[in-house]
């Protein structure tokens, strides 16, 4: 029992909206500047031309609730609507735009004794689980490819299995093509740290997955100034970068820069309690650095 209460503890740190360095700097948080959402009504009303059509059912071993926002139909005709934008970028800040005000929820996938299914829920998510649902979502065409895409997505070479899930940050990377393009964002200034995920000083495994060591390129919020920023795209992966040895980020979320510029930071966040868009640069600076992914096809 001991155990298992500890194995959740720091499970939660890979989630929450603010990482251990967040909870310190609660009082600040609460107070940063907070950017008005589009509400779901405006977002239907954008994409009551596009028709439904039946959506095709999964296997009976997938969990799926579409929460109180969507139906099976309604999910495929908000989903087909991205076919109206031409970029990959556009694409994510348009599906992104549908999950804001989604409540936060944590625990929503399976737990390490458990045997592991492919869970889809709307009704909540995590900062992990929202990244999940909106990268799926980009070219699917219905709900089997949507969920086909979820487990490629969340599991390396889409084996649903515990071991094979997505636990760290580093796992987007060689899963889901994805680069980190710190150094390219800030060649003089970012930081290359040595981590050993998964393993504390004490020898200990935080999950029960493989320990390995990993380098991490960040770039210290310190060195944010303008040109750094000016490079940070919508559609972009943020993590915040973790102090702990064993772990990579305590959070993460999309970069979305405004009509009018403002670099936001749309997440699921913990404290919130529901998908928001912050302004990204005072939320980014109670934390030590951030990794910045951005997808191969994007870079090129």
């Amino acid at each position: 029992m001991i155990q298992r209460k500890y194995f959740i503890t720091c499970v939660i740190l890979l989630c929450i909206g603010a990482g251990l360095g967040y909870r310190l700097h609660k009082k600040r948080h609460n107070a940063l500047p907070e950017t008005p959402v589009r509400s779901w009504e405006q977002s239907m009303e954008h994409d009551k031309d596009i028709p439904a059509i039946p959506a095709r059912d999964v296997a009976d071993d997938v969990y799926m609730d579409f929460g109180s926002r969507f139906t099976k139909d309604t999910f495929v005709q908000k989903m087909r609507a991205q076919e109206r934008y031409d970029t990959q970028k556009e694409k994510i800040a348009y599906l992104s735009a549908l999950f804001l005000d989604t409540p936060y929820k944590g625990h929503t996938l399976s737990d390490p004794d458990e045997t592991e299914r492919l869970i889809v829920d709307f009704s909540g998510v995590d900062c992990f689980t929202y990244l999940d649902y909106v990268f799926a979502m980009v070219d699917a065409t219905d709900i089997v490819s949507f969920v086909d895409h979820v487990q490629a997505v969340r599991y390396d070479q889409g084996v649903i299995a515990y071991a094979r899930r997505n636990h760290f940050f580093t796992d987007w990377i060689a899963r889901n093509d994805f680069v980190n393009v710190a150094p390219d964002i800030a060649p003089d200034t970012h930081v290359v740290a040595h981590k050993t995920l998964n393993q504390k000083s004490t020898g200990e495994t935080v999950l029960d997955t493989p320990v390995r060591t990993v380098d991490v390129a960040y770039i210290p919020t310190r060195h944010l100034d303008e040109n750094i920023l000016q490079k940070l795209e919508t559609g972009d992966v943020v993590g915040f970068y973790a102090h702990q040895k064993w772990l990579d980020v305590s959070h993460v979320g999309i970069i979305i820069r405004a009509d009018d510029g403002t670099l936001l930071l749309r997440h699921a966040s913990s404290q919130k309690k529901r998908v928001v868009d912050m302004a990204f640069v005072p939320y980014a600076r109670q934390y030590d650095g951030i990794v910045v992914l951005r997808q191969s096809a994007v870079t090129q």
